[in-house]
């Protein structure tokens, strides 16, 4: 999990991402027991490599 910014810029293929992929459906789920779900989310899927979102950022380094 990864924090983040809450205003962002990203393209329709990762909105659609957001909408479509399983595993961003099942993460949604799991975000009202967190603080900051809307910080939480963008962040999470745009650094993580493993979801492989359109248009990502992955996080290389110990801090993104």
């Amino acid at each position: 999990m990864y924090k983040g910014a809450v205003h962002i810029v990203v393209t329709w293929e990762f909105i659609n991402f957001l909408f479509t992929d399983k595993r961003v459906q099942d993460y949604l789920k799991f975000l009202p027991e967190v603080g900051i779900p809307d910080e939480a989310l963008f962040s999470t899927v745009n650094h993580n490599a493993f979801l492989d979102a359109p248009g990502n950022f992955p996080c290389k380094w110990l801090y993104c």
